[in-house]
């Protein structure tokens, strides 16, 4: 995401450079000035004390020259024709009876006459004078190919003696100066890629740190330093042999420690890898192995630094949340304590605390004063005008309805993604009837300036199951996001409200709060600045644990048991909240729900294989869908069974057609989350009432009621769109596809607060410090360890194919035709599946229910705004 300040959301500037896509804002530069660099003691080769170092470029250990350019040195053309030259003259040589020797002599004494000997003789061919060097038949003259010779003089013919040296000292010394020459002018254009003049780093520094980018700019900048070092660091037979092995890493890394050993303040990836370590609880002492080295900051750095930036994020939510849209979200902790020195006071043990997130919307404003007063009367005047059971089968009527395409279109999908249809290769593949049906309230895609930002609070040792608990949580919140001066609390009370998603248990918690409070003296003591909703996930999570427990069964009764056990299905017999359980339900329901669907669509059409299907036109296989979903999951072809008499009702069919029915309604709001759709979303509340009703989920059943009491009576037109759009799904990747309810992006953000936790320094104070900077230290890690190839290991794994699972449940249902009309089938022993959505709505006509949650959310609220008692405060 692009760098944000508050400012720039009210600016024309909203598009920023595509390079920066993953730095994070921040409200506040930092102080060069400030004297926290504890680095300032590292000075390999140099015990000067530097500690009151500025971090300019005139304090630097190394004083780099000015890069200039420089002339590229090429081969001299005539190089090779004068080589050429000399292998024709020595050929002829040979030939000659004289000898070379005796020419040599010869030459010697003539320069004898002229008055040189060979020394001042080969200085002046080399460029001795100004003279020689301008004379041309002087420069003509000189052959750079004798150096070789000179570096390596032959043995002489015969002689055992060692070989002569010649002049390879000389060359070698020579040659060591132009290597070192060029080396100190590649160190010019290297420095300036790793030299970061700030003490501390902030958190767009940081996120904007890529170490294959900088290992690209590297070899760019130092060609020639880069190619010696990767002769060392790799043989020729490695390069030809191993085609995995890659020196780039470590050649960028041993580049940056020599230039830190140079100059403390090119220490780029020092700090990086420091904020890495600290995160990873790098014991302290191989911290300062390290450190020493030259590999990494020193630990105390890397605090200081992890601190400023959790300052720094913290100042930035505050501000934010004066003028921007900010949704909270908070849950608990569970952390689990190991004690490894068992005492009375000192044993093992869990532990409970709360985590909060601030979701900023960076194109929305929140809710202005003239909303937040429409908003509290309209939640006077619902009071008293709750829904009743017409209202909600007259909402379930327009729901069925709109939601019935969608439905339909899942079952179309789930022929043309099966393997045997191979939709690829399908004549008509582009026709429109396959096209998806129109949304019903979808969100917009956000452009990337667009995407929400997330901010994570200071983690607090404060469990919220109870209510005083959540009291205790929403006062902590508001000091952390500075709201709690005598103005800000006012202004919370009269003019603004906070969006707050939280699971049933916090929201159930919220509203009790909400009631006992009633008659209080001001608006925030009542806790009318707070519009808690529950998140969807949870919901989601609840609906899929319905379904286990209706058709869970048993082997015999041929429900959810007998193909758990069928696929050999581990750890999803019973439900539970924690684990991986219900990623293995999710899967399992979809599995279940494409082979019943699968071999409706077989058993409706009458093939034999779905392939054969393939010779049906669009409109064909459109009305096809229609027909499975009248004949095999709907609500009329269970009315058409159990319309026969008693004897006469096949109990498995009956049950494999609801199950359809149900489990297409699971995952068609499965789908709606992912893409968007907050119409299809409202369109599945009567329903999940129904569900929740009759399948004796109080708890839920009575979320569900209150958000359509909100919908349809306690909420401004513009104020319901508002948390429709605004308050159910996040989106932070801005891709069709990827939407995500909000407790469940605080679910993400609790595995990475425990992820944190533990080590020698893990604790309550440890999580309170650093939770802010989470976000930013997960950026660094995905980059190091995404550019180091770790990042594959226990991060990412590619699903196993479900086609087996699926074939094997098709079989089965295809050898006990569960969808042939049998009136024998009953089940003996066991009872089959009820259903639920019936029981359900013939609970709702009884009216027991409306009347107790009548009962409970009818009672008189003050509209006093009299200020808040600042005696009683102070006391505190």
């Amino acid at each position: 995401m692009p760098p944000v300040t508050v400012e720039d959301h009210f600016s024309d500037n909203e598009v920023a450079d595509a390079d920066d896509n993953e730095s994070i804002a921040t409200a506040t530069d930092f102080d060069d000035g400030d004297n926290l660099d504890d680095d300032a003691d590292y000075h390999p080769g140099d015990d000067s004390d530097s500690s009151s170092s500025s971090g300019d470029e005139s304090d630097m250990d190394k004083e780099f020259p000015e890069p200039h350019e420089d002339e590229e040195i090429q081969e001299d053309p005539e190089y090779r024709k004068q080589h050429e030259q000399t292998e024709r003259l020595l050929q002829q040589l040979s030939d000659d009876p004289e000898g070379l020797d005796q020419k040599v002599v010869d030459i010697l004494r003539y320069m004898e006459k002229k008055g040189i000997n060979i020394a001042i003789f080969l200085d002046a061919l080399s460029w001795g004078t100004t003279e020689c060097a301008s004379n041309r038949a002087i420069a003509q003259s000189r052959k750079l190919g004798i150096l070789s010779r000179w570096y390596e003089p032959p043995r002489p013919v015969g002689s055992t003696n060692s070989r002569p040296h010649g002049a390879r000292n000389a060359i070698r010394d020579v040659s060591q100066k132009c290597v070192s020459d060029l080396v100190e002018k590649e160190l010019v254009s290297l420095y300036k890629l790793v030299y970061n003049k700030n003490k501390m780093m902030k958190e767009t520094e940081v996120t904007r740190v890529h170490i294959k980018r900088l290992t690209k700019d590297m070899r760019n900048a130092a060609p020639i330093l880069w190619k010696l070092l990767e002769t060392i660091a790799r043989t020729k037979l490695q390069e030809k042999r191993n085609i995995k092995k890659n020196p780039d890493n470590i050649i960028t890394i041993v580049l940056s420690m020599l230039l830190y050993s140079q100059n403390q303040h090119c220490n780029l990836l020092q700090k990086i890898f420091g904020m890495y370590f600290k995160f990873r609880q790098l014991a302290i002492r191989g911290f300062d192995v390290l450190h020493t080295l030259g590999i990494t900051m020193s630990s105390s750095w890397a605090t200081k630094n992890l601190n400023m930036i959790s300052d720094d994020n913290m100042n930035t939510i505050a501000d934010y949340m004066q003028q921007l849209l900010v949704v909270l979200t908070y849950d608990n902790v569970n952390i689990h304590r190991k004690a490894f020195e068992q005492r009375i006071d000192h044993q093992t043990h869990f532990d409970s605390g709360a985590a909060g997130t601030a979701f900023v919307s960076t194109k929305r404003y929140p809710l202005s004063p003239e909303q937040v007063a429409a908003t509290k009367a309209a939640r006077a005047e619902g009071i008293e005008k709750p829904l009743g059971c017409l209202d909600i089968f007259e909402l379930e009527e327009v729901a069925s309805k709109a939601l019935h395409p969608h439905i339909v279109n899942q079952i179309l999908r789930t022929l043309l993604e099966s393997p045997e249809f191979d939709f690829k290769t399908y004549p008509h593949k582009d026709s429109h009837l396959f096209e998806a049906p129109i949304p019903l309230h979808p969100l917009p895609i956000r452009r990337p300036g667009d995407i929400p930002l997330q901010f994570l609070l200071r983690t607090v040792h404060q469990e919220e199951t109870s209510y005083e608990g959540n009291d205790k949580l929403i006062e902590e919140w508001l000091r952390q996001l500075k709201l709690t001066s005598p103005e800000e609390r006012r202004k919370l009370g009269t003019e603004r409200m906070i969006p707050l998603v939280g699971d049933q248990l916090t929201v159930d918690r919220l509203r009790g709060l909400y009631k006992f409070r009633a008659e209080d003296n001001c608006s925030i003591e009542r806790i009318e600045h707070l519009l808690y909703l529950f998140g969807w996930f949870h919901l989601l999570m609840i609906f899929a644990c319905s379904l286990h427990k209706q058709y869970y069964g048993s082997v015999g009764s041929r429900g959810l048991a007998h193909d758990f056990t069928l696929l050999n299905k581990k750890g999803i017999s019973k439900t539970i909240t924690k684990g991986p359980f219900h990623h293995h339900l999710d899967e399992a329901i979809h599995h279940r729900l494409d082979a019943h669907l699968r071999y409706s669509w077989m058993f409706t059409s009458g093939v034999s294989n779905l392939a054969d299907l393939r010779q049906k036109t669009p409109a064909e296989l459109v009305e096809l869908a229609e027909w499975v979903y009248l004949e095999h999951a709907s609500t009329l072809a269970l009315d058409k069974i159990t319309s026969q008499p008693e004897e006469e009702q096949d109990e498995l069919r009956h049950q494999s057609v609801m199950w359809n029915r149900d489990s297409l309604h699971y995952v068609t709001l499965v789908r709606a989350v992912k893409t968007g759709d907050v119409g299809i979303m409202e369109a599945m509340l009567p329903h999940l009432l129904f569900r929740f009703v009759g399948g004796g989920n109080k708890k839920y059943s009575g979320e569900v009621i209150e958000l359509l009491q909100m919908l349809h009576r306690e909420l401004p037109l513009d104020v319901r769109d508002f948390v429709r759009e605004e308050c159910w799904l996040l989106n932070f990747q801005g891709k069709p596809d990827t939407h995500l309810p909000f407790d469940q992006a605080q679910e993400h953000n609790i595995k990475g607060i425990k992820g944190i936790d533990g080590g020698p320094h893990g604790g309550w104070g440890y999580l309170y410090k650093y939770t802010p900077a989470i976000r930013t230290i997960q950026s660094v890690n995905g980059h190091i360890e995404g550019d180091f190839g770790v990042l594959s290991r226990g991060k990412k794994h590619s699903s196993p194919s479900k086609e087996a699972d699926i074939g094997k449940l098709m079989q089965s249902y295809q050898e006990s035709k569960i969808y042939a009309l049998n009136d024998s089938r009953k089940f003996k022993n066991d009872a089959p599946a009820g259903d639920v959505i019936l029981s359900g709505a013939l609970a709702l006509q009884k009216n027991d229910f409306f009347k107790k949650w009548n009962e409970k959310r009818a009672f008189p609220r003050s509209t006093e705004e009299s200020p808040e008692d600042e005696d009683s405060d102070n006391d505190d």
